[in-house]
């Protein structure tokens, strides 16, 4: 039986680092050791929680923000800005602080999608992801209400095009399907389950009469964030379709009615709209289905939907949605530590591959890859986090913020793969290559070094007594594999990386002549030969 009771025992280094590993982007060795010895209970009172606000990113035209409101005629080029944009994001995830934010920010750009080629300006992409920021840790009734109405989701769906006179269906039908209650059993060729064709019909009809504000001057009162506007004279919504909308069983027969054509009157049925459909337990439902996905398994079976998934429901609803409660439930119980059973093949800790966001800037963050610096070279800066790592993600089948589908990147929500997705032929030989990249040093176009991995400087961090090869590779693979290898695997790693042509007491001597100011030249290359076998190996493609 799984179980939703909290796991109470201090965790062991290997519990320990299936947490942060699941709740970071890449944990450091000195964030497992921090959550090594503690309760769940202790170490998410401090890691659900918001990181503090960023500076947003600088045009290098200007030398200042390009988000105050919008570009002018003296900034960039959208698509370099754009560029910026992701590069500045990537940053982020590699500096954040110890804690859930960063990866519940990609959460939700997760949830709610957007092919950034569909939206004409750049700010509207970034206010989106302003919003993904405020509520990361929030609620996410609040969070879905703005996105009807966000710049960027008003013209990747459409939403720009829907108006009474011609109804566009883009947005309502996947605001039911993918960002609410779900596609449940279709059980005619209209009804499925969770909505209806009539539902979404309606929805189209409540949903009519917005419009991208390209100014960005249009300011949500509640979110503090610039978002789409009525089209209309301000006052009066004059492409919005003031009838009843009538929706269907699904929804208890809710009939929604505006009391005139004004803004206040638009708003006001959009809210109503809002509040029907999450009292549908099918909405709390889908997100606890999706957010079990993210953080323990793809699988969920019918023992997963009655003991964890239906729980987890009630408590969202019962929290009128505010996310941080559910989090701390499922990341705190015995389902999540594999400690509900004795069952050997059902394992949550090393089952999920990473993703390319994990094996580029994770890897990075984990092995604390030191990077160009805003401060010091903004181009360089701009090269490294964007050009350099989201080509690599490109390389991997993450097109960041470029997804396929309208439904994101498949490998978070396309059944029944999931994340075996992320691994192709292809795909895996540039996860390969990427872990031989950074042992070489990526350069940018001119052949300057912009960053490189120094193994021997992590080893001299957190090794106990690297000059035991048995020790070091124990150490080591303990900390980037996240399953137990056995002692056959482990001496693979030591024989055909670190001692690979030479001995160990060789090695031994060599590391003990580093360590007391000699040179690096072959520590450097053993060690080089030992991380590139670990980071090409397949127990390193999953977390």
């Amino acid at each position: 039986m799984a179980s939703l009771a909290p796991y109470s025992q201090p965790l062991n280094p290997r519990l320990a680092g299936h947490l942060m590993r699941r709740v970071t982007l890449g944990p450091s060795q000195s964030e497992i050791q921090f959550a090594t010895g503690q309760t769940p209970g202790q170490i998410l009172a401090s890691i659900l929680v918001s990181d503090p606000p960023v500076n947003p990113p600088v045009d290098p035209a200007t030398g200042s923000s390009w988000v105050s409101p919008a570009p002018g005629p003296g900034n960039s080029m959208d698509d370099d800005l754009r560029g910026h944009f992701m590069a500045w994001w990537m940053a982020n995830v590699h500096r954040h602080p110890t804690s859930i934010f960063e990866r519940m920010v990609w959460f939700w750009h997760n949830h709610f999608p957007t092919i950034s080629s569909r939206v004409t300006n750049s700010a509207a992409i970034w206010y989106q992801h302003q919003l993904f920021r405020k509520y990361a840790l929030g609620n996410y009734k609040t969070l879905t209400r703005a996105i009807c109405v966000d710049n960027a989701m008003l013209a990747h769906l459409d939403g720009k095009l829907n108006v009474a006179a011609s109804p566009q269906e883009n947005f309502a039908r996947e605001f039911f399907e993918l960002f609410t209650v779900g596609k449940g059993a279709q059980v005619s060729p209209t009804d499925y389950t969770t909505f209806t064709e009539n539902d979404v019909k309606e929805a189209t009809r409540l949903l009519t009469g917005w419009d991208i504000d390209h100014t960005f001057s249009t300011v949500d009162t509640v979110t503090g964030i610039p978002r789409g506007k009525l089209k209309g004279n301000g006052q009066v919504a004059t492409q919005h379709d003031t009838g009843t909308k009538n929706f269907g069983p699904a929804f208890n027969n809710t009939s929604i009615t505006p009391a005139g054509n004004s803004k206040a009157d638009a708003e006001a049925e959009l809210d109503a709209f809002i509040d029907m459909v999450f009292q549908s337990s099918h909405t709390a439902k889908y997100i606890c289905r999706k957010l079990y996905r993210f953080f323990v398994y793809y699988d969920i079976t019918p023992e997963i939907e009655q003991d964890i998934i239906e729980p987890l429901a009630q408590q969202l609803m019962q929290a009128n949605y505010e996310i941080v409660p559910v989090l701390q439930t499922l990341l705190s119980s015995e389902h999540f530590y594999d400690v509900d059973d004795q069952i050997s093949n059902n394992d949550n800790v090393g089952a999920i591959i990473k993703s390319p966001l994990e094996i580029t800037v994770g890897t990075l963050r984990s092995l604390e890859v030191a990077m160009p610096s805003e401060s010091v070279d903004l181009n360089a800066f701009y090269g490294a986090y964007g050009n350099a790592l989201t080509g690599f993600m490109d390389g991997q089948g993450l097109q960041l913020h470029e997804p396929y589908d309208v439904a994101g990147y498949d490998p978070f929500f396309q059944f029944p793969s999931f994340n075996r997705l992320w691994i192709t032929p292809n795909y895996l030989a540039m996860r390969y290559k990427y872990g031989e990249s950074i042992m070489a040093g990526v350069a940018d176009v001119m052949g300057n070094l912009m960053f490189k991995l120094e193994p021997e400087q992590w080893i001299t961090n957190y090794c106990s007594n690297p000059s035991d090869p048995d020790q070091l590779v124990l150490e080591v693979c303990n900390f980037l594999v996240p399953i137990d290898l056995d002692q056959a695997r482990r001496q693979e790693f030591r024989d055909q990386g670190l001692l690979d042509g030479i001995t160990g007491a060789v090695w031994s001597a060599e590391w003990n002549s580093f360590a007391q100011g000699g040179t690096s030249t072959t520590v450097n290359t053993q060690l080089e030969k030992l991380f590139r076998r670990i980071l090409q190996s397949p127990e390193y493609q999953i977390y």
